[in-house]
């Protein structure tokens, strides 16, 4: 019992020691704010004097005085905020202008498929219909040459990202503004070529180490639909038996063909560099008589004539 009343004697006797700190506490706190204002006061009273012996001194120019006063502090006041008017129309001129990771996330976000960390094949159309272009435009195969994209219809965060900063655009309408270059860009002969090699490696299987005919098929319709040779190339392909697809350098052959050689095949050299199947393929044309008219209007070889 003793040790216990000892025991609750000390513990008491610290809650008591605790309570007169913090009453302490609490005076020294309230005895400090009366001394701050009562100094603050006295410099009020101070201030006021003073004015009022300037006002005594030369009470006709008080007023005038205070009036300049007050100009002067609104034309300050003025002066600042068109100066921070200013520098937030800069600010939001270069957030216009500057390229913006965060604002590419937020427009890969709303086309990402579901569940998914790309911009996939169910997904893509809706692309396509907000840029106001159709899936099959050759203008989108442009645009996934710039993404370097490894896969036909399907965009990663990293692709689209890097493309994006590439073309300096990070939203929807920065995009579909840029639609219209990418097309002027096809009108080159040399970006085109590279736009039509890009899409040879993008539909190459490493497996076979060729391109199946119908890819091919789909791919010479999209792209080189409207020169005189492509329509009986593709006929060709589908009637022959001796080629179960095309190689990269055939692809590329293939290119160079339609925008070298003339519609009726008068200049085609069967001792040059071309490929077999080319041989082939004129060899057909010539046996068939299916050779386009020498006076074909698609006969120019300009970049213009494929698209």
């Amino acid at each position: 019992r003793a040790i216990a009343y000892f025991i609750i004697r000390k513990l008491f006797l610290e809650a008591r020691l605790a309570r007169a700190e913090r009453q302490t506490t609490t005076r020294l706190r309230l005895l400090r704010r009366a001394v701050m204002g009562a100094r603050h006061s006295k410099h009020r009273r101070g201030s006021s004097a003073g004015v009022a012996d300037d006002a005594g001194e030369s009470p006709p120019n008080a007023p005038d005085e205070k009036r300049k006063h007050k100009r002067g502090s609104i034309r300050w006041h003025s002066t600042r905020r068109e100066e921070k008017e200013e520098k937030q129309q800069q600010r939001k001129a270069k957030d216009s202008v500057s390229w913006s990771r965060r604002r590419a996330e937020e427009a890969f976000a709303a086309y990402q498929s579901l569940q998914q960390c790309f911009i996939g094949p169910d997904t893509v159309p809706a692309l396509c219909c907000d840029l106001g272009v159709s899936p099959e435009d050759v203008v989108v195969l442009a645009f996934a040459y710039h993404l370097k994209a490894k896969r036909m219809g399907y965009f990663t965060l990293e692709e689209w990202l890097a493309g994006c900063e590439a073309l300096q655009v990070d939203s929807l309408a920065t995009l579909r503004s840029k639609v219209k270059v990418l097309r002027q860009q096809l009108e080159d002969h040399a970006t085109y070529k590279e736009v039509y090699r890009f899409v040879g490696y993008f539909e190459y299987d490493p497996d076979q180490k060729i391109l199946d005919l119908e890819t091919v098929d789909a791919a010479l319709e999209l792209l080189l639909g409207t020169k005189p040779h492509t329509p009986l190339f593709r006929q060709f392909l589908k009637e022959q038996t001796s080629y179960k697809g095309m190689n990269l350098d055939q692809w590329m052959n293939a290119f160079d063909f339609v925008f070298e050689v003339k519609p009726d095949l008068s200049n085609y050299d069967t001792d040059g560099a071309w490929p077999v199947m080319l041989d082939d393929f004129v060899a057909w044309c010539r046996v068939n008589k299916k050779v386009v008219p020498a006076d074909s209007s698609s006969a120019s070889t300009g970049a213009r004539g494929a698209l």
